[in-house]
């Protein structure tokens, strides 16, 4: 079932997006003064894959969707801060 049928889906994203970019923040990912788009990016790229391999139901092994999400995680905070 789609993440998006849970009546509260929003307010959970929003919290999630919070908790990311603290931690961006204070790990030095993004500093202080910037914006949560980089939060804002990853929860809506995390939350896509997620809905997208959790309909699948050939999917048996999720280490690999993991280690390739992750993956992708990291390529978009370093672009980020290159950019």
């Amino acid at each position: 079932m789609p993440f998006t049928s849970n009546l509260e889906f929003s307010a959970q994203l929003n919290k999630i997006k919070k908790i990311i970019d603290f931690f961006l923040k204070s790990n030095e990912y993004t500093d202080e003064g910037s914006d949560d788009f980089l939060a804002g990016y990853l929860v809506g790229l995390l939350s896509g894959v997620a809905e997208q391999v959790g309909r699948r139901k050939d999917i048996k092994d999720l280490d690999p969707w993991i280690q390739t999400t992750f993956d992708t995680v990291i390529l978009v905070i370093n672009n980020y801060q290159k950019g």
